[in-house]
């Protein structure tokens, strides 16, 4: 299943755009898939964001607090 797209307006350099609708038709697909590489990337921890990019901070708490979540279910069903 594919996620929901939005429609947005993004102002990328010229040539950057020159060279995806050179590909062929598909070109905004492309450059979500560019997008969406370079935040896997971010969460694997192969390409370190913007300072003030949270991403990965708000992730790991997210994350301590579900397994917390799961252990305190886990300690009241024994």
């Amino acid at each position: 299943m594919e996620p929901h797209k939005t429609r947005i307006t993004l102002r990328m350099d010229s040539d950057m755009v020159a060279w995806f609708r050179k590909l062929g038709p598909g070109y905004q697909k492309r450059i979500n898939r560019v997008v969406r590489v370079y935040w896997l990337s971010l969460l694997c921890g192969y390409t370190q964001g913007y300072p003030s990019d949270n991403t990965l901070p708000r992730l790991e708490a997210d994350a301590r607090d579900i397994m917390r979540q799961i252990r305190d279910n886990m300690s009241s069903t024994t």
